[in-house]
């Protein structure tokens, strides 16, 4: 399935007279990723939630089909650092957060397995790709979500992940033509996007607010694309049941999370960041 029919699935309603489809804007992005054979990037994720607030940075780069580089850093929470490394033969990863509890009484390992491996479902051997690397290892990230790693680690062939994200989004249109500060302009494309009770389970979850008062949200997002096909920034503002500190009954709150960043397609890596660790 192409990534042009995967969006046009989650898109419903017409864009604007004089805008472009949402979903020929995202196929065309996703395309400038999936044909890049090195990518390096630097996104942080800003979470508030009334008087709290949330950041987690991510510095990542990859070659493909299986050089993998990922380091995030979170500004507080039980766990505060995450790495994923595959040096093309093997990855490694910290022990998934739902291993772990609040305490961190379980302790937490460095994992390593194979690139080479077989299929779950035929049995017959496999060479693990970007996206099969992000897909195994994303519940050991403290921002697994990040819309900047689901877009960049998709490759023609290989869309799982995509998949699971583009299941979130619905009722998704391009609003407008927006300029920044800097004096560029940016397509806007906004809609619903729905945060599921997966998220919710982490009990090691760096987010500001606790989301055990709801199985799930549905939140607007908002996503900012360049003229040159780039993802500037995904944006999702909720109003959800939070468990306040010391209390068993939830209050509303509203929440915003935003994934902002830049990234560099085709460029020179650092390769000492491949190695194993």
């Amino acid at each position: 399935m192409t990534t042009a029919l995967l969006f046009a699935l989650a898109l419903q309603g017409d864009a604007k007279p004089q805008l472009p489809e949402p979903g020929k804007l995202i196929s065309n992005l996703l395309a400038k990723y999936s044909s890049a054979t090195t990518l390096a990037g630097e996104v942080t994720m800003t979470q508030s939630a009334n008087d709290k607030k949330h950041t987690i940075k991510t510095n990542f780069q990859f070659e493909r089909p299986n050089r993998v580089f990922i380091q995030q850093q979170a500004s507080s929470g039980a766990l505060t650092d995450w790495l994923v490394v595959s040096n093309g033969i093997s990855f490694a990863y910290d022990t998934p957060n739902y291993l772990l509890n609040s305490k961190l009484t379980v302790k937490r390992e460095r994992l390593t397995e194979p690139v080479a491996t077989r299929s779950t479902s035929t049995g017959d051997p496999k060479v693990m790709k970007l996206n099969d690397i992000l897909s195994a290892s994303k519940r050991s990230l403290g921002d697994f979500i990040n819309p900047f790693l689901v877009m960049t680690f998709q490759g023609v062939d290989d869309t799982v992940g995509l998949r699971a994200f583009i299941s979130r989004i619905s009722k998704m249109k391009t609003s407008s033509i927006r300029k920044m500060q800097d004096g560029s302009e940016v397509y806007v494309v906004t809609g619903l996007f729905q945060y599921g009770t997966s998220q919710e389970a982490d009990p090691t979850s760096p987010e500001a607010i606790d989301r055990r008062g709801e199985t799930y949200s549905l939140a607007r997002f908002e996503m900012l694309i360049g003229m040159d096909m780039d993802l500037k920034k995904f944006q999702t503002v909720e109003s959800i049941a939070v468990m306040p500190e010391g209390s068993n009954v939830p209050i509303q709150a509203n929440v915003v999370t935003s994934w902002a960043g830049t990234m560099l397609v085709n460029s020179k890596l650092d390769e000492s960041l491949f190695k194993l660790r």
